[in-house]
């Protein structure tokens, strides 16, 4: 019986580890969402184009978009 127990806890375990960044299926279409390559990244300069003027640093990375429906409705972000 425990060796059983023992076989059967693990693939309880990884059975419940579905992804959550997996998005549920939607009865309609989903606006796409990218970054657009020259929006992707930003730098703050404080006076002349030089190093010593950055004042910060940006990028978008890794954009994930994810809409879900009320019946035949698209809720609105």
């Amino acid at each position: 019986m425990f060796t059983r127990l023992c076989l059967l806890a693990p693939v309880i375990a990884l059975a419940g580890c579905s992804s959550l960044r997996e998005a549920p299926d939607n009865p309609g279409p989903c606006p796409s969402a990218l970054t657009l390559y020259d929006a992707a990244r930003v730098v703050n300069l404080h006076g002349d184009a030089v190093y010593e003027n950055v004042g910060f640093t940006g990028e978008i990375m890794a954009v994930r978009s994810l809409c879900r429906y009320y019946e035949d409705r698209p809720i609105v972000a």
